[in-house]
C-alpha cells in the first residue's frame, strides 16, 4: 500500500518514523557491479547486534544493464500520469481496489511485526471476528465514524488494560534483546477542559499550569533509551511522592525484572521510598533536596568562601547512603539567571519597595524572596544573596556500594533521566494526551491506553 504526503505527515508516516526509532535500523541502496557490466540494485539494512552492525540484504530490485534502466530501478518507473491531482479529495465509498502491491513494507515491518508479538496482543480480539468485519472496519477509514461506536470501542479495551501493558511490557523487552539493567521514573499531570471533580479527576498542583482544572496523575516508567514500559494513573490530587511505591510493586508483581536500578527526580526523594526500595532489594539513583538536609550535612559541600573555577564532585556517607554532590559553572549560571528573572518579577510589581499582597500567587518560588508586613511584602535582599550559595550545585542519593559504582557513573546514570521527559513531551503535544474530554473513569483509561500503546 503506498502513502502520499500532503502538508503535516499522516498516521502511516508517523507509524513508520516510530517503528524505525525501535527496530533501531537504517536501509539503504546498494550497486552491485558484474562481470559482464551489468548493476545489480539491493535494498540493504543495518541491524545492531550487541555492539556490531551487521548489514543483511533485505530485497534484490533488479539488475541494470544500462544508466536509463539504473535509473527507473532506483527511482522508479514515473511515465504514468495520475488520474487524480496530489491535492484530490475523494470518498473512499467511491473507490473501487483492483489491485494492491506490497513492496518493501512487509519485508521491513513484518519482522517488527513479529518480534513484538502483535499477531498474539490482538488474537483474543479475532477469535469472534470474521473477514468481513474486517472488511467493515477497513471501509470506515478516512469517513466519519459514530462517536458511540468509537465509545464502544473504548469500553471493550478498558478489561483488557493490565494485559496490554504486561504484553507491550514483554514485547518491548523481547525486541530490545537485552536485559533491562535500568527504569526510569517520573511523573506529570495531565488537565481535563472541565471544572468538576470525582474520584479519578480532582484539583492538585498542576504542572501545565492549569490549576483552575481538574486533573489526573499519571506515573510513567521507561527503560534506558527512553522505550515506555509502564504507566499508573492516580486521582490528580495524588502526591508525586506516593506513587513510587505502588508502581514498583506493580512491577515487581507483573513483570519478572531483576538487578534494576531505580533513577527518579527529587520529588521521589523521601525516608518512606528509599525505605522501601531498599527493603525491596533494588537499587536506586534519587535527586536529593539538599537544602531541607541537616546543617551537618550541607557543612560537607557547602563553603560561602569557595568560588571554583571549574566543577568539583563529593561522595560523602549519610545514615549508611551516599550522597553524591556536584557543582557545574554552567548550572550556576543558569540557576542565577533563573533567581534574577524571579526577583525582577517582584520589583516590577512593587510600589515604593512595597508590594500589594493582592499582588503575589502563591509561589513557592518567589516567596521565599520576601517578607510580609501587613497588607505589604518587601523584598529580602539577604534571602536573595544567600540563596545564591546554592547556585551551580545538585546532589543524588543512592545505595550503591562505592565498590559497585563510581560517583562519575552514579551521575552519568542519572542524567538519562532527561529521556522520559520527552516521552512526556511527545504524548502531551504530538499525541495529544491533553487536555482529556473524557467523564467516565474508564472511557479516561481507555484514552490513556491508547496513547501509551501509539
Amino acid at each position: 500500500m503506498f502513502f502520499r504526503k500532503s502538508g503535516n505527515c499522516s498516521v502511516a508516516e508517523s507509524s513508520i518514523c516510530f517503528l524505525f526509532l525501535i527496530y533501531d535500523a537504517f536501509m539503504f541502496i546498494r550497486r552491485i557491479s558484474r562481470k559482464n557490466g551489468s548493476l545489480m540494485v539491493k535494498i540493504i539494512e543495518n541491524v545492531r547486534q550487541g555492539d556490531q552492525i551487521v548489514q543483511k540484504a533485505l530485497y534484490t530490485v533488479g539488475v541494470a544493464k544500462n544508466r536509463d534502466e539504473l535509473e527507473s530501478l532506483v527511482h522508479g518507473d514515473s511515465n504514468a500520469e495520475p488520474l487524480l491531482q496530489t491535492d484530490d479529495i475523494v470518498s473512499l465509498s467511491d473507490i473501487r481496489e483492483e489491485k494492491r502491491i506490497n513492496v518493501g513494507m512487509e519485508d521491513v515491518f513484518g519482522a517488527v511485526y513479529s518480534q513484538m508479538d502483535f499477531e498474539d496482543l490482538i488474537a483474543g480480539t479475532r477469535k469472534d471476528a470474521e473477514w468481513n468485519a474486517s472488511l467493515e472496519v477497513l471501509r470506515d477509514l478516512n469517513q466519519d465514524i459514530p462517536l458511540e461506536k468509537i465509545y464502544r470501542m473504548m469500553d471493550r479495551l478498558v478489561p483488557l488494560e493490565e494485559q496490554i501493558k504486561k504484553k507491550i511490557f514483554q514485547s518491548s523487552m523481547s525486541l530490545l534483546d537485552y536485559e533491562v539493567d535500568v527504569l526510569f521514573f517520573d511523573v506529570t499531570t495531565l488537565y481535563f477542559e472541565s471544572f468538576d471533580s470525582d474520584e479519578l479527576r480532582a484539583f492538585g498542583f498542576s504542572k501545565d499550569c492549569k490549576f483552575k482544572e481538574t486533573q489526573i496523575v499519571l506515573a510513567l516508567v521507561t527503560n534506558n533509551r527512553g522505550v515506555p514500559l509502564t504507566y499508573e494513573i492516580f486521582p490528580g490530587n495524588q502526591s508525586e511522592g506516593k506513587t513510587l511505591i505502588t508502581i514498583v510493586k506493580k512491577i515487581k508483581e507483573n513483570y519478572s525484572v531483576k538487578n534494576v536500578v531505580m533513577v527518579a527526580d527529587r520529588a521521589m526523594f523521601s525516608e518512606e521510598n528509599l525505605s522501601f526500595l531498599e527493603v525491596e532489594g533494588i537499587h536506586y539513583i534519587v535527586a536529593a533536596k539538599l537544602k531541607t538536609m541537616k546543617r551537618s550535612v550541607q557543612s560537607e559541600f557547602l563553603n560561602e568562601t569557595e568560588c571554583p573555577l571549574n566543577g568539583w564532585l563529593k561522595d560523602i556517607e549519610v545514615e549508611g547512603r551516599r550522597l553524591i554532590v556536584s557543582y557545574s559553572t554552567e548550572r550556576a549560571k543558569k540557576d542565577y539567571k533563573q533567581r534574577m528573572r524571579l526577583v525582577e518579577r517582584l520589583m516590577i510589581k512593587a510600589r515604593d519597595g512595597k508590594i500589594p499582597l493582592k499582588a503575589l500567587i502563591n509561589n513557592n518560588g518567589t516567596k521565599k524572596y520576601i517578607e510580609v508586613s501587613g497588607e505589604k511584602a518587601s523584598i529580602n535582599e539577604a534571602k536573595v544573596i544567600l540563596d545564591g550559595q546554592w547556585d551551580g550545585i545538585h546532589g543524588v542519593i543512592t545505595n550503591y556500594a562505592k565498590n559497585d559504582k563510581t560517583p562519575q557513573e552514579i551521575l552519568e546514570r542519572y542524567k538519562g533521566l532527561w529521556k522520559i521527559e520527552e516521552v512526556f513531551r511527545i504524548n502531551k503535544n504530538d499525541l495529544r494526551m491533553r487536555p482529556i474530554y473524557h467523564r467516565k473513569p474508564e472511557r479516561i483509561r481507555a484514552h490513556i491506553l491508547i496513547c501509551f500503546m501509539a
